[in-house]
């Protein structure tokens, strides 16, 4: 990758927020990196195969997912350019990847060493400061997810994850993709549209045009936790 394109994209992901330009260019100009292409499908990382690096998502879209016992995957996220995935990883001492990540188009990945990261961290303040900012939003973001798999039901499940989108969107009008929904909650679509219906009924929600608009934010709040 040229110096000044490596330059442009790593200044919009998190690790170089609020990094001076100068600093940036400065350790661009050094940086040791790697750059893979993975066709849709391809496996990137695995709980059992894996580097220890971060990946940085240069195009296309990948997701992350949490393989069940029975060999289910759960979907967890999904990434686009800018995005990335390993961080955890990489300061941890843990000998597994904690879930699996893959290409869902072609996609192109950009990959820094954990000795990298670390040379990153101690080369300036502010880029420690993101890494741990980054971190702390994570684990918020898998407990999010996990309270969301323990919850009883399906009208909890779904009305734990519209909170959750309400929280990370600032709005109570939002679009809710139910295919999508459906994986994240672990349901059927069918209990979806019923966990839908039961959450209008009690006034809590309306969902017209593929679009979710919370009417009583505090009742659902209530039934989400």
């Amino acid at each position: 990758m040229e110096l000044k394109k490596l330059i442009e994209f790593l200044s919009q992901v998190f690790c170089f927020k609020d990094v001076d330009d100068d600093v940036l260019a400065k350790l661009c100009s050094t940086l040791k990196y790697s750059l893979s292409s993975f066709s849709s499908g391809e496996k990137i990382y695995t709980p059992s195969e894996f580097s220890e690096s971060v990946g940085f998502v240069v195009s296309g879209e990948c997701t992350v997912e949490r393989i069940k016992s029975g060999g289910t995957p759960i979907p967890l996220n999904t990434l686009f350019k800018y995005d990335s995935f390993g961080i955890l990883a990489v300061f941890s001492c843990d000998e597994k990847f904690p879930t699996s990540v893959k290409a869902k188009k072609k996609s192109e990945v950009l990959f820094l060493s954990r000795d990298e990261m670390i040379r990153l961290v101690k080369s300036d303040p502010q880029i420690a400061l993101n890494i741990i900012n980054f971190m702390s939003g994570r684990i918020s973001f898998l407990n999010d997810k996990i309270s969301t798999f323990s919850a009883d039901s399906v009208e909890q499940k779904l009305a734990k994850e519209i909170y959750r989108i309400y929280l990370a969107e600032h709005d109570v009008h939002f679009s809710l993709n139910c295919k999508r929904t459906a994986e994240i909650i672990n349901s059927g679509r069918a209990s979806l549209y019923r966990a839908i219906a039961e959450l209008e009924a009690k006034n809590l929600i309306k969902f017209e045009n593929k679009k979710i608009n919370i009417l009583n934010l505090e009742g659902l709040e209530r039934i989400a936790k």
